[in-house]
């Protein structure tokens, strides 16, 4: 039963992740950056929504990376 709510679970927040990822996937194609986000190599749409507000505030201004 415990491995029933287990793989319940899992399923669940992968298909929460996958939704999340089209969300801003559509947000980065809603602001025009798509074709900036893909032409570094071996970054995806996704992959840029996720670093860009590590280094970029909404209003667009660059902070330096906090690490």
């Amino acid at each position: 039963m415990c491995l029933h709510l287990l793989l319940e679970d899992w399923l669940l927040t992968r298909t929460r992740l996958a939704d999340t990822e089209q969300r801003m996937a559509g947000v980065v194609e809603e602001l025009g950056l798509t074709s900036l986000g893909t032409s570094i190599t071996g970054l995806s749409v996704v992959g840029a929504a996720r670093s860009w507000p590590r280094s970029a505030t909404c209003a667009g201004l660059l902070l330096p990376a906090r690490w």
